[in-house]
């Protein structure tokens, strides 16, 4: 099929459309193409006025047809052109220059501009082995010779600022004097990273005039490596920056010259979103230490209980106690967010066998004693239990005399007498004239010690009971305690005055013997 024919079929598809389409756009799209067409084939005299020109031209295209010729479609393109030109809508001087340049470009320049990529800074992409994909500033280092497709191009690229180890250049891969035994991917440091060109981005230049106290930066160290800081203090040639890497109780700052900074935010009119960002978690760290300080102070109120949460762990390595301060626990506080919860360990507590629960309160009543059942207290008087009867034993095989009298004397103190008899006094008098030297000087300094740790317990009693009085309070327990501890030292001190005057007597008895 010709092409004027095809115009023309085109011509009138679009004439139907234009009946069938509503007013809108797309019938004005419509309009203008049907005016392309018709302005066309105006230029190639072929006005579409009449159905009979129509037919015309189209017999006489037929009939060049027929017509044997060595025209191409290069020729007849030119006498388009030439056509054109005579209208004056198009300068054919300036289209023939562009065919010309289209014909004899070198096949080679394409390798040279790529080939000047090489030392031009761009921002290119990296790829962690946890699998997150960032963008670091970075500089072309190599192209290849030979380039096929300029879609699929690679380019090899250096990183600037490296963060992470293999992301820094190898010193062994590029120093021309040595060589690096390791091939690319065995290397711990980096011999260039293949990146797409499509995935290269334009290199921004740092704004060094933005920076303020609290700016986010990349700062390198000493091993070549860019960490994450902010910035504390800025000074003429050097700033003072606080690495994120350190711990928040860490306030220690270091002195980095200005060209081993990389500011981190794109400021817009002095300010930015990254700016607020660090405003934000300035604040939050303040509120942070100040809940902090708030808890610590709460519990230098606190009276501090027996025993201490988490004192198990001295016995072993401690990890549980060194997870919670990780955590944010801080020791002798209470457990929780705003440490509210319990601050002394819960006591294990161990209930008689085959009793109800209701016989363990009802006796822990009547003692009078909350703690009856704790495993510590258990302990405790386990332990005093063995210590007694071990003592015990060793004063029965060295004098019995003395193990008698002192079980005379604990018998009578645990009896729970107000008074003492005086047929009890006249055994203990008897007891004691037949007792040796011995035996009567060790009860004497027994009961010395227990009426001098009696007098004690009297005074920290009156102490707590004048304090809780101050109080307007009613220690009704500590009353009774007081009236216990009283009626135990007179009869310590009926027991003491009854040792002494036996000691008194045997001390007479001696001195009327040498005289």
């Amino acid at each position: 099929m010709d092409t004027h024919e095809e115009y023309y079929q085109q011509l009138q598809v679009i004439n139907q459309l234009l009946e069938q389409t509503p007013e809108g756009q797309e019938k004005n799209e419509l309009k203008g193409l049907k005016e392309n067409i018709e302005e066309l084939l105006a230029l190639t005299n072929l006005s579409p006025s009449t159905d009979d020109e129509q037919n015309n031209a189209v017999q006489q295209d037929r009939e060049a047809e027929s017509i044997p010729t060595n025209e191409t479609l290069d020729d007849e393109y030119a006498r388009f052109m030439a056509e054109v030109s005579e209208e004056g809508r198009v300068d054919i001087s300036n289209a023939t220059e562009d065919s010309q340049v289209l014909e004899t470009t070198n096949p080679n320049h394409n390798n040279n501009y790529f080939k000047d990529l090489e030392g031009k800074k761009f921002r290119a992409p990296h790829h962690h082995h946890w699998g997150q994909l960032t963008y670091h500033n970075a500089m072309v280092c190599s192209v290849p010779d030979e380039i096929s497709n300029p879609d699929d191009l690679q380019v090899k690229v250096l990183f600037l600022n490296p963060t992470h180890t293999e992301m820094l250049p190898c010193p062994y891969y590029f120093d021309c004097e040595k060589d690096c035994r390791f091939s690319d991917e065995q290397c711990r440091f980096s011999h260039g990273e293949l990146v797409a060109y499509s995935s290269l981005q334009d290199y921004i230049e740092p704004k060094f005039e933005h920076l303020i106290v609290g700016s986010a930066i990349l700062a390198k160290q000493a091993d070549d490596l860019w960490y994450r800081a902010k910035i504390t203090k800025i000074l003429e040639e050097k700033c003072l920056v606080r690495f994120d890497s350190k711990s928040v109780n860490n306030d220690a700052s270091e002195e980095i010259a200005f060209k081993h900074i990389l500011p981190l935010e794109n400021y817009e009119n002095g300010d930015s979103d990254d700016v607020i960002e660090e405003s934000e978690d300035e604040e939050n760290l303040f509120e942070k230490a100040q809940t902090r300080q708030q808890i610590i102070d709460r519990s230098l109120m606190q009276t501090p209980g027996p025993a201490r949460l988490g004192d198990w762990e001295k016995y072993t390595k401690g990890i549980g106690s060194r997870l919670m301060q990780k955590m944010g626990y801080i020791v002798g506080t209470g457990l929780g967010k705003e440490a509210e919860g319990i601050v002394n360990p819960v006591s294990i507590v161990i209930l008689p066998q085959g009793k109800s629960l209701d016989f363990c309160m009802n006796l822990k009543e009547e003692r009078n004693n909350p703690e009856l059942f704790h495993a510590d207290q258990q302990r405790v008087k386990s332990r005093k239990f063995g210590q007694n009867s071990g003592r015990r034993r060793v004063k029965a095989k060295i004098n019995p005399e003395l193990l008698e009298l002192e079980g005379y004397i604990e018998w009578h103190f645990q009896s729970g007498k107000k008074v003492i008899e005086e047929k009890e006094s006249s055994v203990l008098r008897d007891k004691l004239k037949i007792a040796l030297d011995k035996a009567v000087n060790v009860a004497s300094f027994m009961l010395d010690e227990r009426i001098k740790t009696i007098t004690l317990d009297l005074e920290e009693l009156k102490i707590q009971i004048r304090q809780l009085e101050d109080k307007h309070q009613e220690p009704k327990s500590l009353y009774k305690k007081l009236s216990g501890k009283e009626t135990d030292l007179k009869r310590l001190n009926i027991f003491r005055r009854l040792v002494q005057s036996e000691l008194d007597r045997r001390k007479n008895n001696k001195e009327m013997a040498v005289f």
